[in-house]
């Protein structure tokens, strides 16, 4: 997913300073739906095509939005984060980004949303904290903890 972010906007300033050689913005949103689970994850690209090393089909979240792992993973699950940075890429400025990203963000907040519970932090901003325990990969009791202040009209949630 960072990868894909970092492709994203490298050629998004290849289009700036110089549009012949930067690719297509379609094409360029094909690595951030992949990496979101939009569309099947095809590898790495190769001089023959996509290297597709698991097949056809295959897709990096699930139906319901959870991020693909042997298990539900806390801490490093969370791609919350991330998923929010690729739909900010796709803002102009102050006017909204890509309309498929953020909702597919939802759907992924939706997801994890079961896994985590209300609470306020020392500093009485509110707290999401996670399902530490029940995790495969990150365990931390009580949970990790999120809260955060989005403070710009492009920003989805």
């Amino acid at each position: 997913m960072i990868s894909d972010l970092n492709l994203y906007l490298s050629n998004r300033g290849l289009a700036v300073v110089d549009p012949a050689r930067a690719m297509p913005e379609e094409k360029a949103r094909r690595y951030l739906y992949e990496a979101v689970g939009l569309q099947p994850w095809l590898g790495s690209d190769t001089p023959t095509g996509s290297a597709k090393p698991v097949g056809e089909g295959h897709f990096l979240v699930t139906a319901k939005g959870l991020t693909k792992e042997l298990g539900y993973v806390g801490s490093y699950g969370e791609i919350l984060d991330w998923v929010a940075r690729l739909y900010a890429a796709t803002c102009d400025g102050e006017k909204p980004g890509d309309d498929r990203l953020k909702a597919q963000l939802l759907k992924l907040s939706r997801a994890r949303a079961v896994f985590r519970y209300p609470g306020l932090r020392e500093d009485r901003l509110p707290r999401r904290p996670g399902q530490g325990p029940a995790a495969v990969h990150g365990r931390a009791v009580p949970g990790t903890m999120t809260a955060s202040r989005w403070e710009s009209p492009s920003r989805p949630l």
